[in-house]
């Protein structure tokens, strides 16, 4: 599964959108298993 972006803002609302409905079905995030990559210039990565 993938979450896009474009700023810390947008990716910090689509988490816990996505968070709400894995709970809907009884799962949830793994933090241990979630890798994150970035793709801009170093001042825009959040």
């Amino acid at each position: 599964m993938a979450v896009l972006a474009e700023d810390q803002e947008d990716l910090e609302i689509s988490i816990k959108k996505l968070e709400e409905a894995c709970k809907a079905y009884g799962m949830k995030i793994n933090a241990k298993k979630t890798k994150v990559m970035s793709i801009g210039r170093e001042e825009d990565i959040v």
